[in-house]
């Protein structure tokens, strides 16, 4: 019988600026976010001050498997069968944030030319900008939570004996997820747009879906017993009696909700949709474990 959790936090961020209200300080293909606008090749709003994209991730998990006796063995070799339950909680956070400097001008993808619009007034020199519209901050938040838990079904071999032994198990499961998917997102509103009717809404949307999801998991650990035999710590009882574990576990969820996956890009107001893909999560574990 074996109990176990796990914590995993991880973060990302990519974050580029450009000059002071300066497009010819940034390349300007790359910031764009394309927009449903009900049109056949929908529109996009270009950004030319600065684009942050960040990621945040947070997974918890407990297992608590129970081993039945071998239905095989040899000489330090043996099978059993293994029945478990596993839960997860994943916790994903996609955030956008960009700006634009509300001046007019014209650009050509092919060679990166920026060209004043209107055409530069005689009393201003060649080159000079001029606003369309105030400077603005477009900014989508998504997160997706779930919360999966259901039985798992597999097996487990042994390779060794007490001193040294090597382990490795492979589990099925069907896991039960409560999922939770947010988004909320302000002044998502193309250039043009913001001159007739002024900056995009704030707007949020929340979906809550519970369905069945397919999980694997894997992984092969290494027991070693030379605890007793370590100066100072075999004389600590119940430490001496222990055994020094090592491992790798991979654990596959065959289908789940992502935050930069599950957003509909509409004009105005960032909407949810469902799309789901595979997850998995590697990690490498040690500690102590007990026979009894």
């Amino acid at each position: 019988m074996l109990f176990r959790s796990a914590l995993f936090e991880a973060s990302q961020q990519f974050t580029n600026y450009g000059g002071d209200r300066n497009p010819n300080d940034i390349d300007l293909n790359i910031f764009r976010l394309p927009l449903n606008d009900g049109t056949e090749f929908g529109t996009s709003i270009p950004y030319d001050s600065f684009l942050d994209l960040r990621y945040k991730q947070k997974v918890y998990g407990v297992d608590f498997d129970y081993w039945s006796s071998p239905f095989f063995e040899s000489k330090n070799f043996m099978l059993r069968m293994e029945l478990g339950v596993k839960y997860l909680y994943i916790k994903e956070q996609f955030r956008i944030q960009a700006g634009d400097s509300g001046l007019d001008y014209q650009y050509t993808a092919d060679d990166g030319t920026i060209t004043p619009d209107p055409p530069p007034l005689p009393l201003f020199p060649d080159g000079a900008l001029f606003s369309f519209i105030d400077p603005f901050v477009t900014t989508i938040d998504s997160q997706v939570t779930s919360n999966l838990v259901g039985p798992m079904i597999g097996a487990r071999a042994d390779l060794g004996g007490d001193k040294f032994k090597v382990w490795g198990q492979v589990k099925f499961g069907a896991l039960a997820n409560m999922e939770t998917s947010t988004v909320w997102s302000q002044n998502v509103r193309p250039q043009v747009l913001q001159s007739i009717y002024g900056p995009g809404p704030t707007s949020s949307r929340t979906r809550e879906h519970a369905y069945i999801t397919p999980v694997f998991q894997t992984g092969i650990n290494g027991e070693f017993g030379f605890m007793s035999y370590l100066p100072i710590i075999k004389q600590i009882p119940i430490i001496n009696l222990s055994k020094f574990r090592l491992g790798y576990d991979y654990t596959l969820v065959g289908a789940l909700s992502r935050p930069a996956q599950v957003l509909q890009y509409n004009v105005d107001v960032i909407d949810l949709k469902t799309k789901r893909q595979n997850f998995s999560i590697k990690t490498l574990n040690f500690g102590l474990g007990w026979d009894f």
